[in-house]
């Protein structure tokens, strides 16, 4: 099972339940981390990139990392 596997399971299992959660108790359902994820990686695939493609995220620790980490992932991108 890759990550993004994990993260589809637990969206049909426990949509509702936190999947991220930060300091400042902001926080993410596993189906909005999933619908996240899924829009960050259509994203990339629309601008063309490609299975087995490099991609560099350089931001702060942020709320965001994860959907742009497990996006990328899930567009076959590295």
């Amino acid at each position: 099972m890759v990550i993004t596997d994990y993260i589809e399971k637990n969206a049909r299992i426990n949509p509702d339940k936190p999947a991220v959660r930060v300091i400042n108790d902001r926080t993410c359902t596993w189906r909005e981390l999933q619908d996240r994820v899924y829009r960050v990686a259509n994203s990339l695939i629309k601008t063309g990139l490609r299975k087995g493609d490099r991609v560099a995220a350089v931001s702060e620790n942020c709320f965001e990392f994860p959907e742009v980490y497990f996006g990328t992932a899930k567009a076959g991108c590295i």
